[in-house]
């Protein structure tokens, strides 16, 4: 039982190094989550392209 103690500056040490990897997991998915809600929702984003498509056709002026 004589390895189980960890002095503050280990623990402190120990704790910024989880918090930091959890705060940088919470950015790279704030800056990525369209790319991945993209990625897992392929199949939705192409028919909402179509969609988009077909109505702005459909609003835009005629030249004739």
């Amino acid at each position: 039982m004589a390895g189980l103690y960890i002095d503050a500056t280990s623990g402190g040490m120990a704790l910024q190094i989880v918090l930091s990897g959890l705060v940088g997991g919470i950015v790279v998915v704030k800056l990525f989550w369209h790319n991945l809600i993209g990625a897992l929702f392929f199949w939705k984003r192409r028919s909402a392209d179509v969609v988009a498509e077909a109505v702005a056709s459909d609003s835009e002026p005629s030249t004739s």
